[in-house]
């Protein structure tokens, strides 16, 4: 009798030793994060092309032999085309431009500034879809006065730009682009002056939009 008994005890206490434990708490997993995105840097290496219409204004000033220097403000309109090459390293852009305008920077009608030919060296600083930039070089442009050829002259061209990427591709941006240009001497169309040099101070700021290769 005694076995039955001692069994019976050990059945009846068995899930009171269970319960002296206490319950087993099960901790849910975290759920699962995805990884935020990251937006690729654009590459800004490789040939480009584009065109660009700007407006100019500034100065000219005849330089004329025993007389005295007249100075004007000059004021009009260029629109051009551009081509260049980048490379980028890290950050840094380096790149040279090669760029063409025509139109009318002038003080009078039919006389004034009427194209340049702009070679420029490019230093700038990318950051994802933005390239901001300087640039400094060489201008040739040509000077027309009614009734007399055109004359050509040579300076030094420099400002600053920013282009935003609007798709691999494609480019906007502005640019400033100041022009310090002296002609040749030739026979002015001005009445009783001759031997003259004609000098340009003025700025461009051009709106510009390019395709990437």
């Amino acid at each position: 009798m005694q076995k039955p008994l001692a069994a019976a005890a050990l059945v009846t206490l068995l899930p009171i030793a269970a319960l002296a434990g206490g319950p087993t708490t099960v901790e849910p997993e975290p759920p699962m994060i995805p990884p935020a995105a990251t937006v690729a840097a654009l590459d800004w290496s490789g040939a480009y092309a584009g065109l660009a219409v700007g407006t100019s204004n500034g100065d000219m000033q005849y330089f004329v032999y025993d007389a005295p220097d007249t100075r004007e403000a000059v004021d009009g309109s260029l629109t051009g085309l551009f081509a260049g090459f980048n490379v980028q390293r890290g950050n840094m852009v380096y790149g040279g431009e090669l760029a063409y305008s025509k139109g009318n920077v002038e003080y009078d009608t039919d006389y004034g500034f009427t194209s340049f030919l702009d070679l420029k060296g490019k230093l700038g600083y990318a950051s994802q879809k933005t390239l901001v930039y300087a640039v400094l070089g060489l201008t040739k442009g040509e000077w027309t006065e009614e009734g007399f050829d055109s004359i050509s002259g040579t300076g030094v061209a420099y400002g600053a730009g920013v282009d935003f990427a609007v798709s691999d591709r494609m480019t906007v941006g502005l640019e400033y682009l100041w022009r310090n240009f002296d002609t040749e001497n030739f026979a002015s169309a001005v009445p009783q002056i001759a031997n003259t040099n004609v000098e340009g101070d003025f700025g461009t700021l051009s709106l510009r939009v390019g395709f990437r290769f």
